[in-house]
């Protein structure tokens, strides 16, 4: 086959391994900007309706309600924190900190 200027079998299974590996690559890039975002949503809705909820209270002094919303946000961060690292694939370079860089 070589002598007939037909790539080897060896080759073509290369070439075919290559393209089936940017592919699966391109769509685990795609499904982690996607997981990510509704993570961030997600997060997003659960603060402000603990804010909202925080709000609601009557009688809180504001160092109070400023130190329940303190609260509210750290609660909120780790919780995104959490939830995006089981999101991890390190071996593709899909990690929280470079998500929430972008």
């Amino acid at each position: 086959m070589a002598a007939a200027g037909l790539p080897s079998a060896g080759e073509q299974r290369l070439v075919i391994r290559q393209r089936l590996q940017q592919r699966m690559e391109k769509t685990l890039n795609d499904l982690f900007d996607v997981q990510m975002g509704i993570l961030e949503k997600k997060t997003l809705k659960k603060f402000n309706h603990s804010l909202l909820k925080k709000m609601s209270k009557d009688g809180l002094d504001s160092a109070q309600f400023f130190e329940d919303n303190a609260t509210a946000l750290r609660t909120a961060l780790f919780a995104f924190e959490t939830s995006a690292a089981l999101l991890e694939i390190p071996s593709l370079s899909l990690t929280k900190s470079n998500a929430v860089r972008d």
